[in-house]
């Protein structure tokens, strides 16, 4: 700060930080201005002469010359800016783009800072040269754009091949003759349909790393009710499910385990004439997520075969996503998987973690009621 008389060392000083200012600007394609709405002056830095191609030389233009710097879409905005600026002290913060005149068209970013004082009314601030940055900036929508598409088209080509594997599997399923390889089979297929409702419900998402457990998991559990029951029993779905976000990994899983323990449902729990209710709840319970997946029918017959496909399938499932499964039998028969809302691939994570949850039967049970 210079205060008092003003020597000529002060002078050199001043000067050679006015330099160095504009050897900032410069460098950093900006450059700074004053309007002072009383006198209706306008005085530029050096840089902004340049950024708008205009000679230092003819002074700093009017200010409905300067506007004629920008497009007609521009100069609309930046006007009606600068008006709410002197009218009610807003500042603004703009991208704007030059017009013909300055030569190569120029993307600007504006900013405007208002000051009100006895002595009136004055509008200063910055403009910058942004047109790299906007150029990079819109590559690189072009670029995640076109990769979107890829990825769209990939699963729409994933679930068009499943779909053909899948009606291959149906014409087998009627040329066979045991009941059991039948059965098998219309398994297999039941869990084909998954991975392409998996890979329809993909198709869809406008991002991919997380997904929100409502809106996911409703329509992937109505599609699953609607496609796998009998045309002639009909089951009736009572769900729950609280809205988090997790990764698309583990909601594939949990997509899958839910497939798995509905297609049970539709064969042990109820009478197939009459059918029943399917229950499915979500909610968060300290570090985890329990989800919850029964019936209110018969309850198990027999005890539960390990060895079976879908048994398999569903321990490697809650596995991956570093979780606890429960098998409860009271008033019927419910599934319960506790997991972490972020899975880890740590193994020391994993054990700490079921170390740490342990699926209470008689509260965590009374959620499916």
């Amino acid at each position: 700060m210079f205060s008092g008389k003003e020597t000529h060392y002060d002078q050199i000083q001043k000067n050679n930080i006015f330099q160095r200012l504009s050897k900032i600007e410069e460098a950093g394609k900006l450059g700074y201005w004053e309007y002072d709405a009383t006198t209706e002056t306008i005085w530029w830095s050096d840089n902004v002469f340049r950024l708008l191609n205009r000679d230092p030389l003819d002074g700093a233009p009017t200010y409905e010359q300067m506007l004629l710097d920008y497009d007609k879409q521009s100069r609309k905005l930046l006007e009606s800016s600068v008006e709410k600026a002197l009218t009610k002290g807003e500042n603004y913060e703009l991208e704007l783009y030059t017009s013909q005149r300055t030569g190569i068209p120029k993307h600007i970013k504006a900013t405007g800072v208002v000051e009100k004082d006895t002595n009136g009314t004055k509008l200063f601030g910055i403009i910058q040269d942004i047109s790299k940055l906007k150029a990079s900036t819109n590559k690189l929508t072009d670029v995640v754009s076109a990769k979107d598409l890829q990825f769209k088209e990939l699963h729409h080509r994933i679930k068009n091949n499943l779909n053909m594997v899948n009606s291959l599997l149906h014409l087998k399923s009627k040329m066979a003759t045991e009941h059991e390889t039948k059965e098998v089979i219309q398994e297999v297929r039941h869990q084909i349909m998954a991975m392409a409702r998996t890979h329809e419900q993909l198709m869809r998402l406008e991002k991919y790393d997380f997904l929100s457990t409502r809106s996911f998991l409703v329509g992937w559990v109505e599609s699953i009710m609607e496609t796998t029951q009998s045309q002639i029993t009909k089951y009736t779905l009572d769900m729950q499910v609280e809205d988090h976000e997790i990764s698309t990994d583990t909601m594939l899983a949990l997509g899958l385990i839910i497939q798995e323990i509905i297609a049970n449902i539709f064969k042990y729990a109820y009478d197939p004439e009459t059918g029943g209710k399917v229950y499915v709840r979500l909610a968060e319970k300290e570090e985890c997520l329990l989800l919850l997946v029964g019936d209110k029918g018969r309850g198990m017959q027999t005890i539960v075969n390990k060895d079976r496909v879908g048994t398999r399938l569903m321990n490697a499932l809650v596995n991956q996503i570093n979780g606890n499964i429960a098998l409860h039998q009271e008033n019927g028969v419910q599934y319960i998987i506790s997991f972490p809302r972020s899975a880890s691939n740590s193994k020391s994570t994993n054990k700490e973690f079921k170390r740490s949850i342990q699926v209470e039967n008689k509260s965590d049970v009374q959620m499916i009621v």
